[in-house]
């Protein structure tokens, strides 16, 4: 086992700002790393819909971070020319794990606003109506704009006294 050095840093939507190389063994390997932002995206994504549904891990379908890694990971798919699978077959990969990531999401959205509505200011309000009318589109496939939404739905639904579990 090797260690990871600290000065390894990501920026925004998981692309990596350095690459590094690895001795082991008398052999040198390139490393991609981009830990932090696979893990908090679908952490926030997590804690979005356990703190709508006031749930512990898998307290309702859907509240898990295991369901967005799998969009992830088809997500990666789609370009990995060493996946012997047809560039149709990858994208409908993606698209059905992003449409299952998305239909939890937007169902969060409708149940959480349902709680907050009546402390909520108006344009809290309005930007998760905003959300949701973004998450109803039918070709509505982006993965960072999704990632947005997550964010900005967990700002407002803890500003507004849904609580972290």
């Amino acid at each position: 086992m090797f260690a990871i050095p600290n000065d390894l840093t990501c920026i925004e939507q998981g692309v990596l700002s350095r690459q590094s190389k690895y001795k082991r063994g008398g052999s040198i390997y390139p490393v991609y790393l981009c830990v932090k932002s696979f893990i908090m995206s679908a952490m926030s994504y997590e804690l979005l819909l356990r703190s709508v549904y006031n749930c512990s891990k898998g307290g309702v379908k859907g509240a898990d971070a295991g369901i967005y890694h799998a969009m992830e990971i088809a997500d990666r798919f789609r370009t990995d020319i060493n996946w012997n699978k047809t560039k149709e077959v990858k994208e409908q990969n993606y698209i059905n794990a992003f449409a299952e990531v998305k239909m939890y999401v937007r169902n969060a959205l409708r149940n959480g606003l349902e709680k907050i509505k009546h402390r909520a200011t108006e344009q809290d309000v309005d930007t998760i109506a905003e959300m949701q009318y973004t998450l109803n589109q039918f070709y509505f496939y982006h993965r960072s704009e999704l990632d947005t939404i997550i964010a900005t739905a967990n700002t407002i639904f803890l500003k507004n006294g849904l609580k972290e579990i």
